[in-house]
């Protein structure tokens, strides 16, 4: 889905609304966020800046009701091309050693002495944090309120999100065309690499796993072979071409009838996520998902082997896990990943989805698809007849 100019700015518009509301309400007059280029550290640039960043770090100090300044690596050969995958405004963007600007930046604030929120204090280097401390400013950790932030996503996210889970569940279809006995799970794995890379997808976090003895088990890809006898573990777990990220889970048993105690596993995880979508609406807490998802395996004689999920969003995670000490209210419009794990005295299943969540009623499932039958011989059926294959 392509979005105008307009569309991209009112989007700006409403992020630095929210962001200004965070700084009043916690008595700031700046906030300063900065990530290096590895998966599931870079939300806050991206959040803030609307850009994707490398493998270098770079930094954004915003002051209470002004444009932020945007901190680039100083080497960019083409200032000017580099600048426009941001939207913060040119004149704003600075191309230089990026700590002396930084401190440069808030000496120059009008306050005497300023107060700054700074979101993931603890990442910060050193270098860094030690050049901060002899500024004239004091320094505040606002980690769990930049999350709070991003928790409820507007439109132009949620439309973003749905974008990328039509790619997740296309490379299941894919994987399902292909796949049969005989083939290895680097052939499998490579397969779906290919395909979601091929339309534009990255920072691939795919997980598979086909065990003979245990088939929740997360772990690369190997040399196995896949045979009738296995259960074929696929997770895709990536950033999508629309700057979002998704997960879908889904256990292929590669023929009918086997493992019928893995079969009862998959039963349960399906009831956990059916009451954690129930739970997870505004009113309740994050915590709340996780005691939901427990109780409902365990009443099938089970055990949670993992975890009951975490958040997603402009990156891997959003800073939301669903653990049992997460006490973040549930707001509408957040964006989880439901996958529980599911262990039985015999075996073990993983299993998710995307879902959304709403001001009234359970929560949407926004990977509704391929869920009543896992047998493959089911599953190749239904995604040959959508394709006229």
């Amino acid at each position: 889905m392509s979005y105008t100019r307009e569309e991209l700015m009112q989007e700006k518009a409403l992020r630095m609304q929210k962001l200004d509301a965070m700084m009043a309400e916690q008595n700031l007059d700046a906030l300063l966020l900065s990530c290096v280029g590895l998966m599931a550290n870079k939300f806050s640039i991206k959040y803030a800046a609307n850009l994707n960043v490398g493998t270098r770090r770079i930094s954004l100090l915003k002051p209470r009701g002004e444009e932020p300044y945007l901190f680039n690596p100083k080497g960019v050969p083409d200032k000017e091309s580099f600048a426009r995958r941001s939207w913060v405004n040119f004149d704003n963007q600075i191309f230089a050693d990026m700590i002396p600007g930084v401190v440069e930046k808030i000496e120059a604030l009008p306050q005497e002495k300023p107060v700054i929120g700074v979101d993931q204090l603890q990442d910060l280097p050193f270098c860094f944090y030690d050049a901060l401390r002899g500024t004239k400013a004091t320094f505040v950790d606002v980690t769990d309120a930049f999350t709070k932030v991003r928790a409820g996503k507007s439109q132009f996210e949620i439309d973003r999100t749905k974008e990328v889970c039509e790619l997740g569940i296309a490379s299941f279809e894919d994987l399902v065309l292909r796949m049969k006995p005989g083939m290895t799970e680097r052939q499998l794995l490579g397969g779906a690499v290919g395909f979601l890379s091929e339309h534009g997808a990255s920072e691939l976090g795919l997980i598979l796993g086909a065990s003979k003895k245990r088939f929740a088990n997360i772990r690369p890809a190997s040399d196995d072979v896949l045979t009738e006898e296995d259960i074929f573990t696929y997770s895709a777990e990536f950033l999508g071409p629309s700057g979002y990220w998704m997960q879908i889970i889904r256990p292929v048993f590669m023929k009918r009838g086997i493992h019928p105690d893995a079969l009862e596993c998959l039963e349960a995880a399906k009831e956990a996520e059916r009451v954690a979508m129930h739970v997870a609406r505004p009113g309740n807490k994050i915590k709340d998902i996780h005691y939901a998802v427990v109780e409902a395996i365990e009443k099938y004689g089970m055990k949670m082997t993992y975890w009951a999920g975490h958040g997603m969003g402009c990156d891997l995670g959003d800073g939301i896990d669903i653990l049992p000490n997460n006490e973040m209210e549930i707001v509408p419009n957040m964006i989880l990943v439901i996958q529980p794990s599911v262990d039985s005295a015999t075996n073990s299943i993983l299993y998710g989805n995307t879902i959304l969540t709403r001001e009234d009623g359970d929560a949407i499932n926004l990977t509704d698809v391929y869920m009543d039958s896992p047998y493959y011989e089911d599953l190749y059926a239904e995604v040959s007849k959508k394709y006229g294959k």
